[in-house]
């Protein structure tokens, strides 16, 4: 006969069982589109790579801290190894019979590309907080969506999941394959996470948020300036009295001394306009004779005595 506490204790077995996570709610899914496994545990890791033997830490770093300080020093090492990819990384790095796309995921009947790809864990979570690390979404070969550390940036309050991840859907146009690929470093031996799904790319459109074709900054060509005009100034030697406006000869000015010496001025340009109707009715009349007669200078000291007396 069996005991009430044994059938208790079955009953208590048979209650957590059923309230408690499934292998397949491992570590999460990839629900739009929705990945296929084929009766495989799809949310599990489809391989573990010991960090320090295929990516070694750069000097002063390592592997094993937080999951955040791992996350920063297998990006320092992943940026001084020149890889433009994590999915170029994975496929240098993984097992040869791991596949680098789809990992364990069956491509099944082609759906819609959604607007944005869903992923979670439970219900209501997206990714497990403390799995750090990059996170990366393709379409085909072309690479539409990349994070540093999608755990942290991109996650969701638990409760209000999966996470819904924004991706370039436009450069999605006429693709066969949509891509998820995680890798969480929170512990030294790295967790590598691959799911993919069959989609119908030919219904694409474009117009996505992450799409910068329409955010480029106009090109601006500024408009030739017309060349500056310099005015020469007129030259008596040029000037032949018929284009342009009588110019006054540079005759003596009339606040001229009489009393000054022909000899330090310069007489006027023999080369100056001939006499016109209008020079003289504008220029002011000068005090200085027709023909002036040179006339002997004083004493420069004798004069001035007799001015100073």
């Amino acid at each position: 006969m069996v005991s009430v506490s044994a059938l208790l204790a079955a009953a208590a077995t048979v209650a957590l069982a059923a309230i408690a996570p499934t292998p397949v709610d491992a570590h999460g899914v990839l629900l739009k589109p929705k990945a296929q496994y084929g009766g495989k545990n799809g949310n599990s890791p489809v391989a573990k790579l010991e960090s320090a033997s295929v990516l070694p830490p750069l000097a002063g770093m390592s592997y094993r801290k937080t999951p955040e300080s791992n996350t920063e020093a297998f990006t320092a090492a992943f940026q001084a190894a020149n890889y433009t990819s994590l999915r170029q990384f994975l496929t240098a790095k993984l097992p040869s019979d791991v596949d680098p796309k789809c990992g364990i995921s069956q491509l099944g009947e082609p759906q819609p590309l959604p607007e944005k790809v869903e992923f979670g864990f439970r219900p209501g979570e997206g990714f497990v907080e403390n799995h750090h690390g990059p996170c990366e979404i393709w379409c085909d070969d072309t690479r539409v969506m990349a994070d540093a550390n999608c755990a942290r940036n991109l996650n969701v309050e638990l409760g209000k999941g999966p996470v819904k991840l924004a991706y370039d859907k436009a450069k999605c146009a006429g693709a066969k394959v949509l891509s998820f690929t995680w890798l969480a470093v929170h512990l030294s031996r790295w967790e590598v996470y691959v799911y993919c799904a069959a989609v119908d790319g030919s219904a694409s459109s474009g117009g996505d948020s992450n799409s910068n074709g329409s955010t480029a900054r106009p090109v601006i060509t500024p408009s030739p300036r017309p060349p500056v005009s310099l005015r020469p100034t007129p030259r008596p030697s040029v000037d032949d009295g018929k284009t342009r406006a009588p110019t006054a000869a540079p005759t003596p000015h009339s606040t001229q001394k009489p009393t000054e010496s022909p000899a330090t001025r310069t007489p006027a340009p023999s080369e100056a306009p001939s006499a016109d109707a209008d020079s003289d009715a504008t220029k002011p009349p000068s005090s200085a004779p027709p023909t002036p007669t040179p006339t002997p200078r004083p004493s420069k000291s004798c004069g001035v005595r007799r001015s100073a007396e």
